[in-house]
């Protein structure tokens, strides 16, 4: 059968554009029983292939048209896009590349060239791309988006807002435009523009649980933290898997002191990402100040299983096996946070202590001084070397340390009280009376300050005003042993008695 090939191949083009897929596939078919190695109903034929998701049938016949017309860049083109349909981003890229080499003004190749670069987090090589499209096709509002969303990404924010607002100027319904410009205005500092940017997409899109979700974390960081748990409540209503809301949510509670709320946040949030690192480690953080350490250890745990080099979460994990009386473990928590970050003031200073309580005094105070070689002047190294020292006998240099933390923090109560018992020790019975009375002035409810100032006074032979700073350690709390102690043998004092109960200093 005889056919005018040009007039059956428009026919074709014609019907495949208005949609007739199947009638436009038979003229291709009928051309190619004429001329099988016609590149164009070949590239077209592929086209419908890819069109009803065979693309391996697609990157097969374009791929035969190629062949035949090596310069066909409409057919390169296409060839990515049935190569990205199969999932082969890398030769997705070479095709739409060398479109753009055969046609350097291809905006969508070079658009869709970007598109490809982004998942293949080749951001720098992304940008190129985009900025291509849009010099060659202004008018392609998600290129400018995609650009805005690049540039971000590199951390050029004004560049990005610049892009964000080109894409919304030809296409205001971008509703994932405005939410990313929101995102680059609160990089900028520019939180009210954000905000307004957040809501304005929410108002376009109520259900475009990212807006929501980013408002709400920008509520919680400027401290409207009962707005910021209604946001995530209504992200989570609609999304219940969304853990970065469970998450979010629980940090919020945890900001509010609702501690258990918290605790079930993180738990949703795990259950949805099992190995949510941040999750684990603030899961662990609220059960610690739950008094449930047993419990954070096991979380701590699962933070720096699931990242191992989440140097918080082995420093915490330090902490929690301490107050759990495991010295050597909490040692090698510390141990590992300092390979991680050495020269980590807080894991120095938390090692030293460690060391402290395992009677390794020495160790304590070297760590304690590795740490002021990081931070000189850090008040709770010095503390805890303070207390090491007084605990090797090293009473004057232990009062130096204090004296170095009351230098630039006058009201720090612990310092004062552990002053206070290193001066006591060293009989200098006034200055540790003195101490003490500054540490309660800056802090009323110090019960072991009281303690500490009943044993002084008691020295001093002044009993009713021992008796009164023992009784009033007691009432701020009931079971303080010592002051239960100390208070009784007061009340039975004689000369011939030994003296009371050791006091106590404080990290």
């Amino acid at each position: 059968m005889s056919i005018d090939l040009n007039q059956e191949l428009n026919a074709a083009i014609e019907q495949h554009g208005a949609g007739n897929i199947s009638a436009a596939e038979t003229s291709y078919r009928r051309i190619l029983e004429v001329n099988p190695d016609h590149p164009v109903a070949l590239h077209l034929l592929g086209v419908v292939a890819m069109q009803v998701g065979r693309h391996d049938v697609a990157i097969e016949l374009i791929s035969k048209a190629l062949d035949r017309l090596p310069s066909y860049a409409d057919a390169h083109f296409n060839l990515g896009n049935a190569l990205l349909g199969a999932d082969r981003r890398q030769d997705a890229a070479a095709s739409y590349r060398q479109a753009t080499r055969l046609q350097p003004d291809y905006a969508p190749a070079h658009y869709n060239l970007g598109n490809v670069l982004k998942d293949l987090d080749q951001t720098v090589e992304a940008v190129a791309s985009y900025r291509a499209a849009v010099k060659y096709d202004p008018t392609l509002d998600q290129a400018h988006s995609n650009l805005g969303l690049m540039l971000q990404a590199l951390g050029k924010m004004d560049a990005a807002v610049a892009s964000y607002n080109d894409a919304l100027s030809l296409n205001p319904a971008l509703v994932e435009a405005r939410h990313n410009l929101g995102n680059a205005l609160k990089a900028l500092g520019r939180l009210d523009e954000a905000e307004a940017c957040y809501r304005a997409a929410i108002e376009q899109n109520p259900s475009y649980s990212e807006a929501q979700y980013s408002l709400a974390v920008l509520l919680r960081e400027t401290g409207r933290i009962e707005e910021a748990v209604a946001g995530f409540q209504t992200v989570l209503a609609a999304q219940p898997d969304h853990a970065r809301a469970h998450y979010s949510l629980g940090v919020a509670f945890q900001e509010l002191g609702r501690l258990e709320d918290a605790v079930v946040s993180y738990n949703q949030a795990i259950g949805h990402r099992e190995h949510y690192a941040e999750a684990h480690y603030n899961l662990g953080a609220a059960l610690a100040d739950l008094d449930r350490i047993e419990e954070a250890v096991d979380h701590y745990r699962a933070a720096v299983t699931s990242q191992p080099d989440y140097t918080e979460a082995h420093n915490n994990l330090g902490a929690a096996l301490q107050d759990l009386g495991h010295l050597m473990a909490a040692a090698d928590a510390y141990r590992q946070a300092l390979l991680l970050l050495p020269g980590s003031p807080d894991a120095l200073n938390n090692l030293g202590t460690a060391w402290r309580g395992a009677g390794r005094l020495e160790q304590a105070v070297a760590s304690g001084a590795r740490a002021l070689l990081v931070r000189p002047n850090y008040p709770p190294a010095l503390n805890n070397m303070g207390i090491a020292l007084h605990e090797c006998r090293r009473y004057h240099e232990a009062i130096a340390c204090y004296r170095n933390v009351l230098e630039h923090q006058p009201d720090h109560a612990a310092a004062l009280l552990n002053l206070g018992f290193a001066q006591y020790e060293l009989g200098d019975i006034e200055d540790a009376i003195a101490s003490y009375r500054e540490a309660l002035r800056h802090d009323p409810d110090f019960a072991p300050a009281y303690n500490n100032l009943g044993m002084a006074l008691q020295d001093q032979g002044a009993l009713d005003e021992a008796i009164a700073a023992y009784r009033q350690a007691l009432a701020r709390d009931p079971d303080y042993a010592n002051a239960h102690s100390n208070l009784l043998f007061c009340l039975n004092y004689t000369p011939t008695l030994r003296g009371p109960e050791k006091g106590w200093y404080f990290r």
